[in-house]
């Protein structure tokens, strides 16, 4: 699978989505739009592709989108899990936070579904680690789009790409790495911590972590 950080989220006309199709379940895990998702999903199970597969990716989507229709659009709650990392890593050590850091990524873990995964065995823990990796490439395409993120200082100028490229490192390496270590939660985060990686290491193979 490649990860182009060009795409914009454009609608997608029949002769398109067909095209997507010929690629199922690749298209699924390329795509970043949770609108569109559904789509190749739906149109995945009308043609009858991977339905056993497909039973999981359903339990995983209503895990990780909640369509708002206020918005008319999906809010990502697998997104959501990058901002209590960032919390993590911005907050001051101590005892009883670090106990209180590791309950909230144990539920967060049981809001994403990891638990009742692991219970129906490989395969789907296999395809929950390709959502994490979605959710992992989708971050750094937020990162790319974000006009804040990119900026020097204060909203003004735009880093160069070596310096973008360091700034997501970063974070990856906190959300994958120093986070689940400094809590004792290596095993419990492990198929998270490979997942998001793994989109990371796609996406810049030169800075592999």
């Amino acid at each position: 699978m490649e990860f182009d950080l060009d795409k914009k989220n454009e609608p997608v006309d029949s002769e398109a989505f067909a095209a997507k199709m010929n690629s199922w379940p690749e298209c699924y895990y390329r795509e970043m739009d949770a609108a569109v998702r559904r789509g190749l999903l739906d149109e995945a199970n009308r043609q009858g592709l991977t339905p056993e597969d497909n039973k999981i990716r359903e339990f995983l989507f209503e895990k990780r989108y909640e369509y708002q229709k206020s918005k008319k659009n999906y809010r990502d709650r697998y997104l959501g899990a990058w901002m209590e990392f960032n919390y993590i890593k911005g907050s001051d050590a101590g005892f009883f936070k670090t106990k209180r850091h590791v309950k909230d990524l144990q539920k967060l873990l049981k809001e994403m579904g990891e638990p009742e995964i692991r219970e129906m065995g490989e395969r789907a823990i296999k395809i929950l680690s390709d959502e994490y990796e979605n959710c992992g490439l989708r971050y750094i395409h937020l990162c790319h789009d974000d006009k804040g993120y990119k900026s020097v200082i204060f909203g003004f100028g735009t880093v160069s790409d070596s310096t973008l490229a360091s700034r997501i490192y970063n974070d990856f390496h906190y959300a994958a790495i120093k986070v689940p270590q400094s809590l004792g939660m290596t095993d419990e985060l492990s198929l998270w911590s490979t997942s998001i990686r793994r989109a990371f290491n796609r996406v810049y193979p030169d800075m592999s972590m």
